[in-house]
């Protein structure tokens, strides 16, 4: 398998928040304005910053987790351009290629420390743009002919309505020439870049390129 995380940007923000309060002293630390000051530094702080410093700490997570089951772990961090080149994607395609021969699962990630801000050309051409994780591993389980592509989420799968509504309905199915018009997302999550809208459109580009698509929670066993 492949799998593609994000949360370096998360993991940063967290280490850069605990070296702040490291640097700052006792009578600073114990001031009412404290508060207010963490928020100011968290606004002011770039999330490129926050995921190249984020990165190394993820990585290590997943090493120590996969171990448990001595399983080898390796890093690929990608952007936009890397799907644009031809000698790039057929790279990639053989890292990852060799990485599975030997039983290595791969950890994917967009190179947020350098990648551009996203771009609105959501569905250029019919060529999915990477804003996202949920359209990175779209673009990526095409790329390598998977045979199912797996989104999880924080809720159980895609609701016709935002979860927390008395009306939503959990689809079990979606067929998006039939199914679509009936869907109404809701707001982001606080730590997410996408949200369920996210997820769907990655999922529909990847359906419609031959590739199957599960929407699923990915905290339940």
């Amino acid at each position: 398998c492949v799998l593609v995380t994000s949360g370096a940007v998360a993991f940063g923000k967290q280490k850069l928040r605990q070296q702040q309060m490291m640097s700052m002293s006792i009578g600073e630390t114990l001031s009412a304005d404290v508060n207010s000051r963490r928020k100011a530094f968290q606004s002011q702080i770039d999330p490129r910053a926050c995921a190249a410093t984020g990165m190394s700490g993820l990585m290590a997570l997943y090493e120590a987790l996969f171990m448990q089951y001595g399983i080898q772990t390796a890093e690929i961090l990608l952007t936009k351009p890397d799907f644009e080149d031809a000698n790039s994607r057929a790279n990639l395609r053989s890292t990852l290629a060799e990485l599975l021969r030997l039983n290595i699962v791969p950890i994917v990630n967009t190179n947020d420390a350098v990648a551009p801000p996203p771009s609105q050309d959501s569905d250029l051409q019919g060529v999915l743009s990477i804003q996202d994780n949920d359209s990175l591993a779209a673009r990526l389980a095409v790329e390598v002919n998977a045979d199912l592509l797996i989104i999880m989420s924080d809720v159980k799968g895609l609701y016709t309505s935002p979860p927390d509504r008395e009306d939503s309905r959990l689809l079990y199915t979606f067929n998006p020439d039939f199914d679509g018009a009936r869907l109404q997302f809701g707001s982001k999550s606080r730590v997410g870049t996408g949200g369920m809208e996210s997820k769907v459109k990655a999922a529909q580009w990847a359906v419609r390129k031959g590739t199957s698509v599960v929407i699923c929670e990915g905290t339940e066993e």
